[in-house]
């Protein structure tokens, strides 16, 4: 005899030992634990620290530890798979402190009625009371015990055995565990019952709520255990296996629809397919489709521009007006600017309103500094402002206003630069271009007012590009006019010294110096620029400071030094000049080939000195010309660049086609394998499927191989038609730079010979006021100097120091001549 036995664990319905559970006076409706005040209201409760704890330490125990409805915890029996979390429930006592520390908190007193605040404060003080003296909770129903026979678990619960003996003869393949006919009512205790009033808070907004009574529902008539037994005698037929099978075959066409018609679906209106024609796509819309879904994209220029190129030339007008517009738009993006501004200015010149906005709307939004004026140029003319948006406006207003001040018409460049907004990016740049038009409009005063605007304007809201010395060159320049020397000085000393017209603004600062007798000063800063920090520098006119500073101190040994040092490092230049620029009347471009090897090589001779050509090419306008210039060979090179992204995107989709067919292979073997294994049937509608998936994917890649293969022939026609306009572009700048360059040279030719020529005369005013001081001084005349008032005051925490023939870098600019003032008190300049 073989015996077999049933243990079922028998679970209590109102509680788990271990977990406190409370049955209310009522059952309110809720989502989360409650206790209930003396008006029935529910109040939630928060989880203690300790079950919060337990509920992260263990994901596991998250059921037990969070919020149930009220039903669910009285009434539903729960049967844990692991030891539950413990719901700990604090006392009544420590409950109403923090209930009361809250009321203090949220009833603070608002300041403006006395009365209700005392009357809260009695409050407060009248619950703390209650506090102390409360005994605890109240209790309806004390705990009941299970029966002591029952054993409990290793949770507490309790449990029962039940055992049946049966015979092996009685057990069968379906039916191996036997039938339990009857449970024993068996007693399982009853957990503690608390009153809701232990839970109540007093002066809390009352939240009575009413509840209905659970109304039952008839239930539904049972089933007779004859007709129970019936069922279970019931046997179903074995499935049998008719092998291989097509699935489309499982349902006949024939029945599929007549069950379909016998559905009697009403179809409210008849689709009705028209048939056409089947249209072919031409070479050019195929082309012109791929250049839109490549463009559409967003970062495809790259490939987008090549086959745009080509629909340069097809014959529907539509695709050429659009790829002239967007090859463009993506030479834009690219930074080929001078194919894209050339593209999208003639696009301003057609009729096509959508395609003119398009177009304004890439100029603007980047507007290269080496196209500007050409920009600027074009724009003079265009007249649709309703095309333009407001974001828009302050680059189309300022470009226009350079190229009118590059052009010296100042009244329109006002015109225009008075029209950027405040804020943009070109204000400050657009109000400099104000200024200078207004000053040489005439309008002085106000051209001074705007230049102190523009560096308050600076100053609170910065600038990317430091405007700031220039506003100072132009403000010191503007106080020399008006004869206000001191304050020109107090100007020249704000130009910084990175700036490139710092060494001119420090002449111009010796010059003012002179004009309030500050001598000392003025030789003082040219001494600076004669240090070795300076030697490659062109600064004739320093030498003339110098020595008119020497002779207004009648310190004429120095003087006659200075005017002999001009001729001395000068008059070798001036004769290489007349030569350079006689040879050079007819043959301008060689210019521009001596100052390209000065820059390739500037240690390398040549036949004028490097301080010439050092100060011809540092020239603002050439300057930029140059860099114009050096653009073009960046564009250049950006083709090839380019091009190798192309190529890049053609191994990255060829790898992504080969790993395609790698696996398409894969799932073919898959599927052969079926024939063998027949287990493996269930998988054939999913891998069918998946290679059907691949072969989509191969054919895709191979679509989009093709578009870069084609993109790739249409860049390197575009590009090789760009190598000859940017040739072209790049000798016209040369010739400019030319041009440039002999009008320095010729500058140069003409300011140094009237130097030296003037030279002489100094040598006459020194020889004369040397023999003059000398007659004085053999008379008995006394020559005892004065020390000359400085017009550049010393700061509280400098110092002056002795040269000792040192060079130091912060002290250049700062250097003051200790010499007195040598003349005879009847001769005092």
């Amino acid at each position: 005899m073989i015996k077999y036995f049933t243990v079922l664990s028998l679970v209590s319905l109102t509680a788990m030992a271990n977990n406190a559970w409370y049955v209310m006076d009522k059952a309110p409706q809720g989502d989360v634990p409650f206790y209930l005040k003396p008006n029935n209201k529910p109040v939630e409760l928060a989880q203690t620290e300790e079950v919060k704890q337990e509920t992260n330490k263990s994901p596991a125990k998250k059921k037990i530890a969070k919020t149930a409805s009220a039903s669910e915890i009285l009434f539903s029996p729960v049967v844990p798979e692991k030891k539950p979390s413990m719901l700990v429930v604090k006392s009544k006592k420590q409950f109403r402190q923090e209930v009361a520390t809250e009321q203090r908190l949220n009833l603070l007193p608002s300041y403006s009625n006395s009365v209700e605040v005392e009357k809260e404060n009695q409050q407060i003080s009248n619950f703390v009371e209650q506090l102390k003296t409360d005994t605890g909770l109240q209790v309806i129903s004390e705990e009941v015990l299970p029966d002591a026979k029952l054993k409990k678990n290793k949770y507490g619960v309790a449990r029962a055995t039940i055992k049946r003996k049966m015979t092996a003869d009685k057990v069968t393949k379906t039916n191996p565990i036997p039938d339990v006919d009857r449970i024993e009512t068996l007693n399982i205790g009853r957990p503690k019952q608390l009153s809701s009033k232990s839970f109540s808070v007093p002066g809390l907004t009352n939240l009575k709520e009413d509840y209905e009574k659970l109304k039952a529902l008839k239930s539904p008539s049972t089933v007779p255990n004859s007709v129970i037994n019936k069922w279970k005698k019931m046997r179903v037929a074995k499935v049998k296996d008719h092998g291989d099978f097509d699935l489309k075959e499982l349902v006949k066409a024939d029945a599929l629809v007549k069950k379909i018609e016998e559905a009697g679906y009403a179809i409210t209106q008849n689709t009705v397919i028209n048939e056409k024609a089947l249209h072919k796509l031409f070479d050019e819309e195929m082309n012109f489709m791929q250049a839109e879904l490549l463009y559409s994209k967003g970062d495809q220029c790259h490939a987008a521009a090549g086959i745009y190129y080509v629909l340069l030339s097809a014959k529907n007008p539509h695709y050429r007006s659009v790829a002239k517009l967007k090859l463009g738009i993506c030479s834009h993006k690219m930074g080929l600017f001078t194919e894209s501004v050339k593209r999208l200015l003639s696009v301003l010149k057609e009729k096509e309103e959508g395609a003119k906005r398009e177009a304004l709307k890439a100029l603007l939004s980047d507007l290269p500094l080496e196209h500007q004026l050409e920009i600027g140029k074009a724009l003079t003319s265009f007249r649709d402002y309703h095309l333009l948006e407001e974001k828009d406006k302050p680059a189309f207003n300022f470009v226009i206003a350079k190229y009118y001040a590059d052009e010296d018409k100042f009244a329109e460049a006002q015109k225009y630069g008075l029209q950027v907004d405040k804020g943009s990016k070109y204000y400050t740049r657009a109000q400099y271009i104000v200024s200078v038009s207004e000053y040489l409009l005439g309008k002085k005063e106000q051209a001074f007012q705007r230049q102190n605007e523009i560096e308050s304007y600076v100053k609170e809201n910065g600038d990317k590009e430091d405007v700031m010395s220039l506003v100072a060159i132009s403000k010191a320049r503007m106080n020399f006019q008006r004869r206000k020397y001191k304050d020109s000085i107090a100007e020249f000393l704000k130009i910084d010294r990175n700036h490139p017209m710092w060494i001119e603004g420090l002449q111009q600062q010796a010059w003012a110096q002179m004009m309030v007798k500050d001598e000392p000063g003025a030789v003082g800063n040219m001494h600076s620029i004669h240090t070795p920090f300076f030697k490659h520098v062109y600064k004739p006119e320093s030498f003339v400071i110098r020595g008119l500073g020497y002779i207004n101190l009648c310190q004429y040994a120095d003087a006659y030094r200075s005017v002999k040092n001009l001729e001395f490092r000068y008059k070798k230049d001036l004769a290489s000049l007349k030569k350079i620029n006689k040879e050079n009347s007819k043959k301008v471009f060689n210019y521009y080939k001596m100052a390209a090897n000065y820059l390739a090589n500037p240690n390398k001779t040549s036949k004028l000195s490097a301080k010439v050509l050092r100060e011809a090419v540092r020239q603002r306008k050439f300057l930029n010309q140059q860099d114009a210039i050096n653009k073009t060979y960046d564009e250049n090179e950006q083709y090839s660049f380019l091009i190798g992204i192309i190529d890049k995107d053609i191994r990255s989709y060829a790898r992504l086609r080969r790993n395609a067919k790698k696996r398409k292979n894969e799932i073919q073997a898959q599927l052969a394998s079926i024939k063998t294994n027949k287990k493996l049937r269930k998988n054939k509608v999913l891998w069918e499927q998946q290679r059907d998936v691949e072969d989509f994917l191969i054919r895709y890649y191979g679509f989009r191989i093709d578009n870069y293969k084609y993109a790739k022939i249409g860049m390197k026609k575009f590009s090789k038609n760009s190598q000859k306009t940017l040739r072209n572009r790049r000798n016209g700048i040369k010739m400019e730079a030319s041009r440039q360059l002999a009008k320095s040279f010729k500058k140069m030719e003409k300011d140094l010979g009237r130097m030296l020529q003037n030279n002489e005369l100094l040598k006459y005013e020194i020889f004369s006021g040397a023999g003059e001081n000398l007659r004085y001084r053999i008379s008995g005349g006394k020559t005892v100097g004065r020390t000359v008032a400085t017009t550049s005051q010393l700061k509280e925490e400098g110092f002056n120091w002795e040269f000792d023939g040192e060079f130091w870098e912060d002290e250049v600019g700062h250097y003051r001549s200790s010499l007195k003032n040598a003349c005879p008190k009847s001769q005092r300049r």
